[in-house]
């Protein structure tokens, strides 16, 4: 927040702290924690920009106004300057409050507690193993057993996490591992499942297709262009004392040009080209700049950093 009043932005800074502190005691994720911003961004910052506009306005309107001695001409003066700008001060007045309202709601909505309930319908094989369900609410456990499904009605199963904070949460079904996490019908992987609990207890059914272990990995193809290469499988970088994999993508006739070329740094290495060591699905980044190329001379070098576990 870009409050440049002292008083306010220590009042603003303030309020932002005890949301975080609230969030983060009540999920003790700083993910979620981060759910107090979400939730009332966009219209804080609607609002901060139209102060800051009326300021600006306000700015000009007195860099105008003519300097009178004449006493008549210096009330008419100052009545229509009055006029001009009492109503943008009583707006940022207004907004001074709304942003308060909007601080203080976010804190309220975070006391807030919900219950979700995840009724399974249908499962693909293996149905009489129990099933567990893993998520940013577990730390990720696949087989914890406070989250493991319960017999429901008409041969179903379900869980029910009670007394969840307001929040967005990601989730998975598994058998007890990630060996043997739900899939697509034809074995792909599945992105993970999304659920809200905003402002009221959620119930949804759920149809489980497939399992990782009833589909052996199949082996993928190297599908990165002759311009990718590896430069480095362990490349140290000392200030976050980590080693990554470093791939570099250099268009067509690198090797005898003399020109020089931007450079484009994405995280991710591991998706960029390569469909052998993307998880989900390589991005084609390569492919997509070789035809750009190709298309219109546009060029550039591409430098790869793969991601990892420890940020």
């Amino acid at each position: 927040m870009l409050e440049k009043n002292p008083a306010k932005k220590t009042i603003f800074d303030t309020k932002a702290r005890e949301a975080f502190t609230k969030a983060y005691k009540l999920t003790n994720n700083p993910l979620m924690a981060f759910n107090v911003g979400l939730l009332f961004y966009n219209d804080y910052i609607t609002a901060d920009n139209a102060q800051r506009a009326n300021i600006k306005t306000l700015q000009e309107i007195n860099a105008s106004k003519p300097v009178e001695k004449d006493p008549k001409k210096k009330a008419a003066v100052e009545a229509k300057y009055k006029e001009q700008t009492e109503p943008l001060k009583k707006a940022n007045a207004d907004l001074d409050v709304k942003m308060m309202d909007l601080t203080n709601s976010s804190i309220e909505w975070l006391e807030n507690q919900y219950n979700i309930r995840l009724i399974v319908t249908a499962v693909a094989t293996k149905n009489t193993e129990d099933i567990y369900i893993t998520g940013n609410f577990n730390s990720w456990n696949p087989g914890d057993v406070n989250y493991r499904l319960k017999p429901f009605a008409a041969g179903r199963k379900a869980v029910v996490i009670k007394d969840i904070p307001a929040g967005t949460y990601a989730f998975k079904f598994t058998r007890g591992s990630f060996d043997k996490v739900e899939t697509e019908g034809d074995g792909r992987d599945i992105a993970d499942r999304v659920i809200e609990a905003t402002d009221k207890d959620v119930t949804e059914d759920i149809t489980i297709k497939g399992w990782k272990d009833n589909y052996p990995d199949k082996p993928k193809p190297y599908t990165a262009s002759p311009q990718v290469k590896i430069i480095d499988t362990a490349f140290a970088i000392p200030q976050l004392d980590r080693k990554r994999r470093i791939w570099l993508y250099l268009p067509k006739g690198y090797a005898t040009s003399t020109k020089t070329y931007p450079v484009l740094y994405m995280h991710d290495g591991q998706n960029l080209f390569n469909e052998q060591t993307a998880p989900f699905g390589e991005w084609g980044v390569d492919e997509i700049l070789d035809s750009i190329q190709k298309a219109n001379g546009k060029e550039c070098i591409v430098v790869g950093i793969d991601n990892g576990g420890d940020k």
